[in-house]
């Protein structure tokens, strides 16, 4: 661990310890679990990885009230969540960090379960809350398990879906739940709607939807596989509309494919929420390995998604999801591992007849079904 890193961790677990000689941490106790936090500030993979367990826990403790503390793209992604009582929003400011540290004092939570935690001041700010209860493992606890009061074993490669049914367990909820869910409101869908509209695409049209970027570089099957994939799709059935989407950091990646194949880029136009409904609209969705293809899993999209560098048991529960399949190669090398792979050529196997195979496929089943 890098000294950096130590006396950080050393500095937290001081002010821990003052608070508690200051009773600045009180303890708030219930056996009945009736204010849970639950402590969720991830990607948006691992964020909808929490809804079975968020669903679960609503449905199994009687008159439970669900708070969940995320960070930005998470409040777009649970909002409208009808299992959650209150979102909380944590941005790395200081400003943002007092005012919410006295929100979350007020609620007097018993019980706080960290799904996941990006910075060690959040298991502080959990710590602070007063919670008697404080649920997580020590494996994802960034060195912060003195914070744990039940602390969970869970083992390295469980599935994040089911990791977040075994923190649930300690409050004695079982499930088997696994399927992710996005509630998406009029409103999200509305909006989207008139943009389209603007754009030539009227309800009429069969949208298809490609998904080039990826936050890492190694999981992006190459641009011009997208080209010659959007060509060939341009013509598969009637009304045929092409979109890329994308953040802005993919808007020039999306605008030149959408200048290359007719389509339209949507890459850094709409909020994370709009962008969702635009997925939820279409007919089918191409798609890398990242947040836009768990979004498509989660609005049912029927989805072909694309691997190689990164693991198919990723995608493990979306297995029995009909509307979904994955076309997964082997690595042929260990670059990646180190995630600073800037030539993936694994991705490359992936041949753009197979992937229109798959789609022509998977529209096929659809329109039958």
């Amino acid at each position: 661990m890098k000294p950096s890193k130590k006396i950080k961790i050393h500095f937290l677990k001081m002010i821990s310890r003052i608070a508690d000689v200051l009773h600045l941490s009180k303890k708030y106790i219930s056996d009945t679990h009736q204010r849970c936090l639950i402590i969720s500030t991830t990607g948006i993979g691992d964020t909808l990885w929490g809804t079975p367990a968020i669903r679960a826990l609503k449905e199994k403790i009687p008159g439970v009230h669900l708070s969940v503390l995320t960070n930005v793209n998470g409040e777009e992604i649970l909002r409208q969540n009808p299992f959650i009582g209150r979102i909380l929003v944590f941005r790395k400011e200081i400003s943002n960090i007092l005012s919410l540290l006295k929100e979350l004092r007020r609620a007097h939570f018993d019980t706080v379960i960290v799904f996941h935690a990006t910075d060690r001041i959040i298991w502080l700010m959990a710590h602070l809350t007063g919670a008697g209860r404080i649920i997580g493992s020590r494996r994802h606890s960034k060195e912060m398990d003195f914070i744990i009061t039940h602390a969970v074993e869970i083992h390295h490669n469980t599935h994040a879906i089911y990791a977040r049914h075994l923190l649930i367990k300690e409050l004695g909820v079982k499930s088997d739940l696994n399927k992710i869910e996005m509630f998406l409101a009029d409103n999200d869908r509305g909006r989207t709607e008139g943009f389209l509209e603007q754009a030539g695409i009227n309800k009429n049209s069969f949208i298809i939807g490609l998904q080039p970027g990826a936050a890492k570089w190694y999981k992006r099957w190459p641009e011009e596989n997208f080209i010659k994939l959007g060509k060939r799709l341009s013509d598969i059935r009637d009304e045929v509309k092409i979109i890329i989407t994308g953040d802005s950091k993919e808007k020039e990646l999306a605008q030149r494919i959408a200048e290359k194949t007719g389509g339209i880029s949507l890459a850094g136009r709409l909020s994370l929420r709009e962008i969702s409904a635009v997925i939820g609209r279409c007919g089918i969705f191409i798609t890398n390995d990242t947040g836009p293809m768990h979004i498509a899993a989660a609005l049912g999209t029927p989805t072909v998604a694309l691997f190689s560098a990164t693991s198919r048991e990723n995608i493990e529960p979306y297995r029995s999801i009909s509307t979904f399949a994955a076309i997964s190669k082997p690595k042929p090398c260990e670059k990646c591992i180190s995630k600073a792979c800037t030539d993936p050529v694994c991705m490359e196997q992936i041949s753009v007849e197979e992937v229109y195979e798959a789609v022509k496929k998977k529209i096929f089943l659809n329109l039958r079904s």
